[in-house]
């Protein structure tokens, strides 16, 4: 058994001292079957299980359920750890006494990755186990809600599919109160499965009401509440109700600070208005999304400009000039950051995925909720004159008023007096602010050298910045300045260092 303590501890000297000791213990056998090979996979530990295969362990050895160490790599390790196998010998068409597939047990981990590179390998997801599950079925049991959305897109699998015993998998989700997952699965549905019975009689409506947690007791209320509001062949509806709230939020609060002004006193006025941002600015502004388990965008700063700001859907070009896909990635070529798991593409540089548009958008600088969409280099020029055209606008609204001064304006007309004041805190700031980025070569979300400028995830933070994403443009000896500025914002930026000052040239979108 010292051969299995070393590989759980990570002891990589010890585990070489006792294979070359006795070779034979790469194959060694323990509790339910398992080889060490299998808990280097479950370590997702690569350094393991080059050592193991060196000294001749069987990559398919099968334990006491017939899983291979492949099956349990779909599961926890790596996609590139998955890649490396296979391309040893791993059996990829291996089935365990469940009659599960790799399909099924990266269905289980919730890996899009993982699923997407398997179906580019040849493997099918329609491949159902004993019991006639599908890799749906399993996502919406162990509540992977990606691998849900993945693989009910692009019409992989119908929402209502059924397994042996009649089971679709709202009542795997309503059994477990996955109630993200049954949001999905009922919102995409153009039927309603909520009273669908299974071979025992049982909707998923009725699991949801057989355990008395607070996630069941929820999950059985929206579930009733889901299945009335519809109408016939079509999807749940929105909370449009709390959405036109939201819309008409800002102008009710601008219209309560007015009203303030005009009836009470000064001080209660001004107290007013403080109160009446506070609240304002915690519930509407705070998030993107509604707190609705749809998580529709906030509708609060609602407006126009509706111009596609950059979107991709196209994978990264090459600097051989070919298309990279999910193979580059479990190969290592690509990070598994750069892949995108809702438009299934390998993004271009300087792209990023947008959850609120549901699209990839190149050199995106944010999501605006006063536009309801993205700035990006189509249009953030257009952003930017948007934003100069309001500030002109509102200083001519109070110069040229009825008003004899500007003094007089703001001492008498209170409307006037909100307006200027609110500008003057966000507006006035967002538009320096948005000049001071651009003249930095970069967007509000990337820097100049290509890093977020923003506060990295957990999962990012060991990831590799990929190489040419800098805003510098290389201008051609056959293209002139006018084409270049006719493209963006020409800048014309200074670049001090030891060898001296370097002026260049940056365009941004």
């Amino acid at each position: 058994m010292a051969v299995f303590d070393v590989i759980l501890n990570d002891k990589i000297t010890d585990l070489k001292d006792l294979l070359q000791a006795d070779p034979k213990c790469a194959n060694s056998v323990g509790w339910h079957g398992l080889t060490p090979l299998h808990h280097a996979a479950l370590k997702n530990n690569e350094e393991l299980i080059d050592l193991l295969l060196q000294y001749g362990a069987n990559i398919n050895h099968p334990n006491a359920y017939r899983e291979t160490p492949l099956h349990l790599a779909c599961q926890a390790a790596s996609l590139k750890l998955v890649h490396k196998l296979l391309e040893i010998g791993a059996d990829l068409r291996a089935e365990d006494s469940a009659g599960r597939t790799c399909v099924h047990h990266a269905a289980k981990s919730g890996s899009v990755l993982k699923l997407h590179y398997l179906t580019e390998c040849g493997l099918s997801l329609k491949k159902r186990d004993n019991r006639g599950l599908t890799a749906l079925h399993i996502a919406a049991e162990n509540s992977q809600l990606e691998a849900t959305e993945y693989l009910i897109r692009h019409k992989r699998f119908p929402t209502d599919v059924r397994d042996s015993g009649n089971c679709t998998p709202l009542h795997l989700a309503a059994k477990h109160a996955h109630c993200e997952v049954a949001w999905v699965l009922e919102s995409k549905s153009t039927l309603s499965m909520i009273n669908e019975p299974d071979v025992m009689g049982k909707t998923p409506l009725d699991y949801a009401s057989d355990v008395e947690t607070p996630r069941h007791l929820w999950l059985k209320r929206h579930l009733k509440y889901w299945q009335a509001s519809r109408c016939p062949r079509s999807r749940p509806p929105n909370p449009w109700m709390p959405w036109f709230l939201l819309l008409l939020s800002p102008s009710f609060g601008i219209f309560l600070i007015a009203l303030s002004f005009y009836q009470l006193p000064v001080t209660f006025a001004i107290l007013s208005t403080v109160a009446i941002v506070i609240f304002f600015n915690i519930w509407s502004f705070s998030k993107h999304r509604l707190q609705h388990i749809s998580a529709v965008p906030s509708p609060a700063l609602a407006g126009s400009l509706y111009s596609n700001p950059g979107v991709v859907t196209s994978n990264r070009i090459s600097d051989t000039g070919e298309s990279l896909n999910i193979l580059d990635v479990a190969k290592g070529v690509i990070p598994e950051s750069q892949f995108c798991t809702v438009c299934e593409i390998v993004m271009p540089e300087f792209t990023k995925h947008c959850k609120l548009c549901e699209v990839c958008i190149e050199s995106l600088d944010h999501h605006c909720l006063f536009l309801m969409n993205c700035v990006a280099r189509n249009n953030h020029r257009a952003f930017v004159c948007f934003m100069t055209e309001i500030i002109v606008a509102n200083a001519l609204f109070v110069f040229l008023g009825e008003a004899s001064s500007f003094g007089e304006a703001m001492s008498h007309d209170v409307y006037v007096s909100v307006l200027f004041i609110l500008n003057c805190i966000g507006l006035f700031y967002l538009t320096f602010f948005q000049f001071k980025v651009i003249t930095d070569g970069g967007t509000t979300y990337y820097s100049s050298e290509g890093g977020t400028m923003h506060r990295e995830s957990l999962a990012d933070k060991n990831v590799e910045r990929p190489l040419g994403s800098q805003r510098s443009l290389v201008v051609s000896k056959d293209e002139n300045l006018l084409s270049i500025s006719c493209r963006g914002i020409l800048i014309l930026q200074e670049n001090e260092d030891k060898k001296g000052t370097e002026t260049c040239i940056v365009v941004v979108p």
